[in-house]
């Protein structure tokens, strides 16, 4: 949850690497560090009554915990408001983070909490894959062009963080900057897109607007054969192993769910629906389903990564699963007159 009326400027130097500036300097200079930031969000709090303390954190990027005695092991400082029982965890340097939603630089890690001259060593609550959610449904109908129908998008979690943090609350210029972040099949006037959520207390952001597209389906003797899935996640996702000698690192757990509905035109009927697709190791999860339910094709596909490392000795078995992803996104469905 962040301060959008201060700037942010990272600053170390000895003792002001550690000490926070006073809340007074941070607002008249309208800028400061994190720990300045964290100070002027806790005086804020404690003006309206609210139990807020420091937190010294080291963000995920930094292999240290508290067992280290060293001062390398916290780079970061927030504050958090004590609730009862509930200790509330608030970055002011992270500007679209809804309350109790932890960007991956903090969520899980180790800290340090101020206890009137003393301190208490606990945790940031962890995310859960779901609590990263990119979402997408697709509507399509067939046309002499090839597609269109209703592109709709939900983002949750770091998603709608990475989300709002490209627009920089600058919501001019909506399809450029969708099509900017690879969203097909976009209209050509901004006011055909409809967006919500966009607020920095918000859950989620929701993305919608008329779809249209050529490239999902290729028509050839009376057959048309229609790929289900425009997005593809992962299908780049081999890893070269030879020579590497590092993990495959995600920067967050997340679940990237996709489904699409095709409805099947007049005069033709279905000939073929590819086979689906069930992976499920320890560290990822993938899906893909198939079914003909009345006058449509519903396609569903969830990719679920569990655990953000991919040890180096499972790439092998990695890129075995990607390759099994792929050939399943190269099937189409066929529908013949």
């Amino acid at each position: 949850m962040g301060t959008k009326n201060i700037r942010y400027i990272a600053f170390e130097n000895g003792i002001a690497g550690f000490k926070p500036q006073n809340a007074s300097k941070v607002l008249d200079n309208k800028y400061g560090d994190c720990k300045g930031m964290a100070n002027l969000l806790r005086s804020m709090l404690r003006c309206e009554g609210i139990d807020s303390r420091m937190v010294w954190i080291g963000t995920n990027d930094l292999p240290y915990n508290y067992s280290t005695p060293s001062l390398a092991v916290d780079n970061h400082a927030i504050c958090a408001a004590i609730l009862g029982k509930d200790t509330i965890f608030l970055d002011a340097t992270c500007e679209y983070a809804a309350l109790k939603e932890y960007p991956s630089s903090i969520a899980g890690r180790p800290v340090m909490l101020e206890d009137q001259g003393k301190c208490i060593l606990t945790h940031v609550p962890a995310n859960r894959p779901k609590d990263n959610l990119d979402s997408t449904f697709i509507s399509m109908k067939l046309t002499d062009k090839g597609v269109e129908g209703v592109h709709k998008r939900i983002l949750r979690g770091e998603d709608k963080i990475l989300f709002l943090y490209d627009f920089k609350d600058d919501f001019t210029d909506i399809v450029k900057k969708l099509h900017n972040q690879g969203y097909e099949g976009l209209p050509t006037d901004d006011n055909q897109v409809t967006l919500s959520g966009i607020s920095s207390a918000d859950k989620e952001v929701v993305i919608e607007y008329p779809f249209a597209m050529e490239s999902p389906i290729t028509k050839a003797n009376n057959k048309y054969y229609v790929s289900m899935d425009i997005i593809n996640r992962l299908i780049s996702m081999n890893i070269e192993t030879e020579k590497r000698k590092t993990n495959l690192y995600f920067d967050y757990k997340a679940v990237d769910s996709y489904s699409s509905e095709l409805v099947i035109p007049n005069g033709y009927k279905v000939t073929h629906i590819p086979a689906n697709l069930s992976i499920d190791k320890d560290k990822y999860k993938f899906e893909v389903k198939y079914t003909q339910k009345g006058g449509k094709i519903i396609y569903t596909r969830s990719i679920t990564i569990k655990e953000q490392t991919i040890l180096q000795k499972d790439l092998d078995e990695w890129n075995k699963d990607i390759e099994q992803l792929k050939s399943t996104y190269m099937e189409t469905v066929v529908l013949e007159k």
